[in-house]
Parts: structure tokens; C-alpha cells; sequence
């Protein structure tokens, strides 16, 4: 129904000008944040966690403030020198077990705190191996 209005505003709004081009916006939502977007309250967030891929078998996890890559590092591609430096970055190495950041006190990921939280890492590698072995990352609205 939500929808129905949204597609009803699109075309009126495109009647009236004639001097602009038509354009409309679909909007597709099967997980409910069309809902979230007209302030409909919810007890829970519907994600907890999300996965991002940018490499063959490099998986990284960002759960709250804090992102968990699993991989020595998140970049497809070596980072020059140069860059690094440009944006005071470290080269982790190639035998580095993996990344972690706190997005709210390191928003840059220049701070690598990997070792310092066991727990948090553990936590996060456990959540990221059941969603990359299939399990929703995101709640069944069915």
C-alpha cells in the first residue's frame, strides 16, 4: 500500500512538469526498512551484524562500532607506499591474522586492536563463519 502511494506521488509530481523529465523511482523493500522509513517502531534491529566481500574468500564483519576483517587485510590489492603514508596507515603484513577497528573511536582504521580483544574477535569470527556458511544475516519477515 506504502508503495502504491509513493509510485501515486511519483507520476503526479510528473504531470505537473512538463519541462522536466520523467522520472521514476521504484522502490523495492523486502526487509522492511520501507517500514523503518515511516517511523514504525521496532524491538530489535533488523540486522545485528553485516558481511561485506570485496575479495575471493576475504570476508570482513561490521557489528555495531566495531568491523572484524578476516583476512591479514581488507584491501583486494597491495597499497602502495605512498598511500599509506598519505593516510598515516600501517602495513599490516602478510601474516597478520586479521583486522580489527572501532569505527566510533578510529573512524580512519589506522588502529589495529586485533590483539588486545580476544573476545571480541572470537565473538565476531564465530557470528561471521554461521552467516558465510549460510545462516540470514537478517531476520525472515515470512
Amino acid at each position: 500500500m506504502k508503495l502504491l502511494t509513493i509510485l501515486r506521488c511519483a507520476f503526479s509530481a510528473n504531470i505537473f512538469a512538463a519541462d522536466r523529465p520523467n522520472v521514476v523511482i521504484l522502490y523495492a523493500d523486502d526487509m522492511g526498512v520501507g517500514d523503518v522509513s515511516y517511523g514504525e517502531e521496532y524491538a530489535r534491529p533488523l540486522r545485528t551484524a553485516t558481511v561485506q566481500n570485496t575479495s575471493a574468500g576475504k570476508f570482513a564483519l561490521r557489528q555495531g562500532d566495531w568491523v572484524l576483517i578476516d583476512a591479514p587485510s581488507g584491501s583486494g590489492r597491495t597499497e602502495s607506499k605512498s598511500y599509506l603514508q598519505h593516510f598515516g596507515l600501517e602495513d599490516y603484513g602478510k601474516d597478520n591474522p586479521g583486522l580489527l577497528f572501532n569505527l566510533k573511536n578510529d573512524p580512519g582504521q589506522s588502529k589495529n586492536p586485533y590483539a588486545k580483544h580476544p573476545e571480541k574477535v572470537e565473538s565476531m569470527r564465530t557470528l561471521l563463519k554461521r552467516y558465510v556458511d549460510g545462516e540470514p544475516c537478517a531476520p525472515n519477515k515470512g
